[in-house]
């Protein structure tokens, strides 16, 4: 998955330097060994800033697409995993799960707007700063049609997991800025889609969890489960 992602990204001229360049694979005992370029010796920033502003940017440019909510890759995947798991494995899904994905569909399903390429682990360990861009590692996880600021969630709702900070998303200027860039009209939209990237986290947590019972941390994903219960009961990202 991550060759197919890092060849892919390897089409975007805006992107040569900001990611690893495919030099080859090797099948080895029944794996895969991906030889890759090395990135720069500098940690990435620990919060986002104007380096970000300008990834995502680029990776908008080269990837992204307009289509209704509910007609996008990311509402597919989060549907199927809900209805597998719906079935076949029910205990793993978190209780306010079923309303999230509810309030999803009405509220976000009819509604146009962007979707782009998305990182799916970013965070400031999957990144290093170069002279001129950020430099994004790690891409096993990539996904295509996913909202536009999924990765800025991420960013933000992981690190406050793994640290136990009630508050999951704090800067808010970053998230409306890159909004203001991405898609105007879909400030009034933020905390919609805050909850799209918490619940489309938690079905993957709980598909894998189905999987390998026992898997993750337990902390965080109590936590993520906090945030949407935060969300239906109308706490708001502004």
């Amino acid at each position: 998955r991550e060759k197919r992602a890092l060849l892919g990204l390897s089409e975007s001229a805006e992107l040569r330097g900001a990611v690893p360049e495919v030099l080859g694979s090797l099948e080895w005992h029944g794996g895969t060994i991906l030889p890759l370029t090395m990135g720069p010796p500098r940690p990435g920033p620990s919060a986002l800033s104007p380096v970000h502003l300008h990834f995502f940017t680029q990776i908008f440019r080269s990837f992204g697409v307009q289509e209704t909510f509910a007609g996008s890759p990311m509402w597919a995947r989060m549907s199927e995993i809900w209805r597998h798991l719906s079935h076949d494995s029910p205990e793993v899904l978190p209780a306010n799960l079923g309303a999230a994905l509810e309030r999803l569909h009405d509220e976000l399903g009819p509604v146009i707007m962007p979707f782009t390429l998305a990182h799916g682990d970013f965070a400031p360990w999957n990144t290093r700063l170069g002279p001129h861009s950020l430099f994004v590692f790690d891409w096993e996880r990539a996904c295509e049609g996913m909202s536009p600021l999924y990765d800025a969630f991420n960013f933000q709702a992981l690190q406050a997991a793994l640290q136990g900070r009630r508050g999951g998303v704090r800067d808010h200027r970053f998230l409306l800025t890159l909004l203001n860039t991405l898609w105007p009209e879909g400030r009034d939209r933020l905390s919609l889609l805050y909850l799209a990237y918490l619940a489309h986290v938690t079905l993957l947590y709980s598909e894998a969890q189905s999987l390998a019972p026992g898997v993750g941390e337990k902390k965080v994903w109590h936590w993520f489960a906090q945030q949407i219960e935060g969300l239906l009961e109308g706490d708001s990202l502004l």
